[in-house]
């Protein structure tokens, strides 16, 4: 007597794929919502209105700091002026600013500028308004990432008046009267005066001293910075203005009596423009907006060879040398000048900030502008990888970071982690082109652009593509296409914003949903996302919109996107490979594209459809579905959409088709279709004369999907919404007939999987659906998953091993106790048991199963176990076979 598993129902083969992240643990086997850009609480990823105007990044690349000047108010609502982030710009808190609140004196908003220190995340300053809240005057500290914040006293102003603050700086702590300490260091200016007075003051926290001038009186002060060898050289680095001219000063501290000595080495200062330009009309205080500093790593104040200062500013093209607009980026090696010639300068280009990583031997050089391209809500920043050399060489970012959108403005604030492997980039709209316009705060200058996608965004690849995470002055009505890469490494999901851009959206974090970032800013309020099959990993994607002519494709999981071109209004369209994209017209006509060094596209052919709605491809065949108002429901080619074949039988019902192939249409030549008005319907091409009909449990589908095992899959919504499931769409019709479970378990109610041109999608164990409602998290407009774990394997057996010889009782032949055991599959609680006396099972031993089959529940469902007793089996020298399959599941969901 032996006992053999013959095969279980739910038997399908096991992938290989390396899973780099998954759906989250919640949606297997039910529906769960994932959280997508704007429905986290408390995240502020999606933020309007809001402008990032600066932004300081400390040492552990994790904490940032942001500030938004013309949204922020202390009362009487509180509306949030300094922003803080421990995650590297993933969630956004404003307790920072409800605690600066609680300091005293209260500070008087807007806070108008922020520095960290280089060495410590959780020493941060910032500058606030005087009582009168007419100039930026007042600075707060706190030393533990603005949780408790401290005045820091009345700063001792030289020149009075209108004397303000005009930049902030903090220094590596250094060892003083045995404690560390750090500088705080400010630069005063008083714009357009007509003056040209400037001080310098610095604080030592912690000390008791107070803040003490430094005797500076060389011009208005725009920009500080400290060396990074502060603790070595205890150097400053200040740029200033006179009545006419700006020059780079540097400064040696005496840290112990709070004072500084300026320019004591030969040729100190340096006016900040070549020799040949010198003498012009000039670039005094009236004319410099805002300017900045940046330091190489090894930089040493006291060393000539390792004084290497990268500077620039801005002055709305008024400066001016002998014959050059003086607006650029400037190198000083020691009292070496060298003009960077950014592409634009002295003309339309006008440099916000610089962010410099490296030392002075090699290192890259980014650029933010000004301006922005306001059609495109994008920003303009400049790489520069060989800025140490005689003739740097400048590109633009491919995809910028996002900002200015419908005004022009998005003066880009960047800045490198110490690693040099990331940099930030926010921006804010606004057009301070006048020094009273920038320090004035409630200038109309300032004022906020609501849905310019101002935003915090990151670089992964030394600026050439930005991607926004955080902060994003955007919106999300709709949830319109969501694409999951096959081996769930990367999601993709495209919204609408019905007052300004839209959006494509990537996770890829341990848990798909977890995090995300917007990868494509664009105008498309229909659109389409298609995944090339042969990368699992999602790489390659296409973006198009809907009802017109705009499609763009991505090979570096949306990073940098190109415009494909297909000349054809997209109805639908379908990736056939990474090179190859089909495109269908509303009218049935179909163009194939294929891309070598450009895209090269065919003259449309005739899908024979009146009115198609939907495309689908397995290799050289392409399946067009009809729309209502076609008679004939589907069309195919088999040479890649050069020729088509029309299925004239028509189906039982008639409106918007979807179409799909079999999973193993390369043997069986299987198609499906499913319309919106009716069910869901089977053809085999070259043997099927009338369609077979699926008799799914519910009807009107808004579309397909098919698994590895060949399960099929349709999206329903009639009065109810939900996916109807058969693990078995190839039975025969009409015996044994299709069987059908209706996936809904965990779905809310009014819940629309009702999304066009296809409401499904589908990665290696899990179905993807969107709720075609407004988005209006957590109500409704959602992402849906479920993970279908029991439509991929089948319980492992454990006991009794295949082929074993079982105990019998020698008088009577019959069977011992004999147990089965296997693994709880998933979460599995119910099962089917047959044993049989054949391979065919029409031979059952009805009397060894379960009197309670087809919901067998094992009084352990983490360890299952059925005992067949003693003398069922009735015939010794008998092979006997069994099988398990699931049937119900922990959620409630119960499969056929």
């Amino acid at each position: 007597m032996t006992l053999v598993c013959l095969a279980c129902l739910l038997a399908f083969p096991a992938l290989s794929a390396t899973v780099l992240a998954s759906p989250p643990d919640s949606a297997v086997l039910k529906w769960t919502t994932i959280e997508t850009p704007g429905s986290f609480a408390e995240r502020h990823d999606i933020r309007s209105p809001s402008e990032v105007n600066a932004l300081a990044v400390a040492s552990d690349g994790k904490t940032l700091y942001a500030i938004d000047i013309p949204k922020a108010s202390s009362g009487p609502v509180v509306v949030p002026g300094l922003w803080r982030s421990t995650d590297g710009g993933v969630n956004w808190s404003p307790k920072a600013t409800q605690y600066l609140l609680a300091a005293i004196p209260p500070p008087t908003f807007p806070v108008t500028d922020v520095a960290v220190a280089p060495d410590d995340p959780n020493l941060v300053v910032v500058v606030c308004m005087n009582a009168a809240n007419t100039i930026r005057r007042e600075v707060y500290l706190s030393d533990d990432g603005g949780t408790t914040w401290y005045y820091t006293g009345a700063i001792p102003w030289v020149y009075g008046g209108g004397e303000q603050i005009g930049d902030i700086a903090v220094s590596p702590g250094y060892q003083l009267s045995g404690g560390l300490v750090h500088d705080v260091i400010v630069c005063s200016r008083n714009p357009a005066d007509g003056n040209g007075q400037g001080e310098i003051y610095i604080l030592t926290y912690p000390g008791l001293g107070g803040w003490k001038a430094q005797g500076f009186s060389m011009g208005d002060v725009i920009a500080i910075a400290c060396s990074p060898n502060y603790t070595t050289d205890f150097s400053l680095v200040a740029m200033a203005s006179t009545t006419q001219r700006t020059f780079i000063h540097l400064g040696y501290r005496d840290v112990a009596a709070n004072t500084s000595r300026w320019n004591l080495d030969v040729n100190w200062p340096v006016e900040m423009c070549t020799p040949d330009q010198r003498g012009g009309t000039g670039s005094g205080e009236n004319w410099i907006i805002t300017g900045d500093i940046e330091l190489p790593g090894d930089f040493l104040g006291t060393s000539p060879e390792k004084r290497v200062i990268f500077a620039s500013y801005d002055s709305n093209g008024k400066a001016q040398g002998i014959s050059q607009i003086l607006d650029d980026v400037y190198r000083f090696n020691d009292t070496l000048v060298t003009r960077m010639k950014i592409p634009g300068c002295g003309s339309k280009a006008r440099i916000s900030t610089i962010a410099y990583h490296g030392d002075s031997k090699k290192g890259k050089l980014l650029v933010g502008e000004v301006g922005a391209t306001a059609s495109e809500a994008a920003s303009s920043v400049r790489i520069c990888h060989n800025p140490l050399e005689s003739c740097p060489i400048w590109s633009l970012s491919l995809k910028p970071p996002t900002g200015g959108g419908n005004h022009g403005y998005a003066n880009v604030q960047l800045a490198w982690i110490s690693d040099g492997s990331v940099a930030f980039g926010g921006t804010g709209s606004g057009n301070r082109d006048t020094p009273p316009k920038w320090a004035n705060p409630h200038d109309p200058a300032w004022g906020s652009q609501d849905m310019d996608e101002s935003a915090i965004s990151i670089t992964r690849d030394d600026g050439l593509s930005w991607n926004q995470i955080g902060l994003i002055d955007t919106g999300v009505n709709w949830l319109k296409s969501v694409f999951p890469a096959y081996d769930e490494s990367t999601l993709y999901l495209g919204t609408v914003n019905d007052t300004g851009f839209d959006s494509v959206w990537r996770s890829q974090s341990p848990f798909l949903g977890q995090t995300w970032e917007r990868v494509l800013c664009v105008m498309g309020e229909s659109p389409i996302l298609r995944l090339a099959p042969e990368t699992k990993d999602g790489a390659t994607v296409f973006w198009g919109n809907q009802g017109t002519d705009t499609v763009r494709r991505s090979t570096d999981s949306g990073q940098i996107w190109y415009s494909c071109i297909p000349g054809f209004i997209i109805q639908d369209m379908v990736a056939a490979d990474s090179q190859t994209l089909l495109v269908l017209r509303a009218d049935g006509q179909v163009r194939h594209g294929s891309y070598s060094k450009g895209w090269m596209w065919s003259k449309g052919t005739d899908s024979t459809l009146a009115a198609a709605h939907t495309i689908a491809v397995y290799g050289d065949y392409v399946l067009a579905g009809a729309a209502t108002s076609s008679v004939s429901p589907a069309a195919y080619s088999a040479d890649g959409g050069r020729s088509w074949t029309k299925i004239i039988e028509q189906t039982p019902s008639n409106g918007n088709r979807h179409v799909a192939f079999d999973t193993y249409f390369n043997r069986n030549r299987i198609i499906y279709v499913a319309d919106d008005s009716g069910g869901m319907y089977r053809w085999a091409i070259g043997t099927s004369y009338e369609w077979d009909d699926m008799a799914p449990a519910n009807n009107s589908f808004y579309g397909m999907a098919l698994g590895d095992g060949g399960a099929l899959y349709g999206a329903f919504f009639t009065a109810a919404s939900g996916i109807d499931r058969t693990l078995y769409p190839r039975s025969g019709i009409p015996k044994p007939g299709v069987y059908w479970d209706s996936l809904t378990t965990g779905l809310t109610a009014g819940v629309r999987f009702s999304a066009e041109p296809n409401a499904l999608a589908i990665s290696q164990t899990t179905l993807w659906a969107i709720d075609a409602r407004a988005y209006s998290p957590p109500a409704q407009g959602r992402l849906w998953a479920f993970t279908d774990t029991l439509a991929r394997s089948s319980p492992k057996l454990n006991e009794p091993a295949e082929g074993v010889t079982l105990n019998y009782d020698p008088v009577s032949g019959r069977n011992q106790e004999i147990d089965l055991k296997w693994e709880q599959l998933s979460l599995a609680s119910a099962y089917e048991i047959e044993v049989a006396r054949d391979e065919d099972f029409s031979l059952r031993v009805t009397e060894a199963e379960p009197a309670n089959n087809p919901y067998y529940q094992p009084s352990l469902t983490t360890q299952p176990t059925y005992r067949i007793i003693p003398g069922i089996l009735p015939e010794t020298n008998t092979t006997y076979y069994y099988r398990i399959r699931v049937r119900e599941a922990a959620t409630g969901q119960r499969i056929r």
